[in-house]
């Protein structure tokens, strides 16, 4: 059974892009496994064995509200079990070149690193903004903070969603592989499985 389960783990991981790969590892070091589903919004389960240590997710999928200052900013955040960020990454944005775009800079986004979900984020205080690009930081700020609140809700509050349901309906892999019990007439005691894709 847990051949059956680290080989599903194994095409669920080889689903992911390297970069964004790359990305969750260092946002959870710990990490040994990776589970994108749908439910309650698309976003990326990380596991250490059976247990949950957090979730990753673009903020669009979770909350209407990504604007920024020239258009939306597509941000994706990565929340542990604690309730802290542990990164944050802009995928995407239409920011002003020279000034916006300065919302990229490691500088700024490791500032949201280790912060909990229920501090204010705000710019001065918080948050060091960046000069000449306040509107577009303070965006990032209230994208983080609003889509980490709702995502952290809806999974740890909830807990609707726990790795013992891996098996259910809702899971994107589920669609593609079955699972076939095998008898084994000469090994009485001994149940053997198929994995088909």
């Amino acid at each position: 059974m847990k051949k059956v389960l680290y080989f599903l783990i194994f095409l669920l991981i080889t689903n992911l892009s390297f970069a964004q790969n790359k990305f969750l590892k260092n946002c959870f070091p710990q990490a040994e496994s990776f589970l994108r589903t749908s439910r309650p919004f698309k976003h990326t389960s990380i596991y250490k064995g059976r247990r949950l240590l957090g979730v990753c997710f673009l903020a669009s999928e979770v909350i209407s509200n990504t604007r920024g200052f020239s258009g939306d900013i597509e941000v994706l955040v990565c929340v542990d079990s604690n309730a802290e960020i542990r990164g944050v990454k802009i995928v995407s944005h239409q920011e002003t070149p020279g000034w916006g775009d300065k919302i990229e800079s490691k500088d700024f986004l490791d500032q949201f690193r280790e912060k909990s979900i229920y501090e204010s984020f705000l710019i001065g205080k918080d948050i060091q903004g960046i000069s000449s690009a306040t509107i577009s930081s303070q965006s990032v700020a209230r994208i983080v903070r609003e889509s980490s609140l709702r995502a952290y809700e809806e999974i740890f509050r909830n807990r609707n969603f726990i790795f013992e349901n891996f098996y259910s309906a809702d899971m994107d892999i589920i669609l593609v592989l079955s699972l076939i019990h095998i008898s084994e007439p000469t090994r009485p005691l001994y149940i053997s499985y198929a994995v088909f894709c």
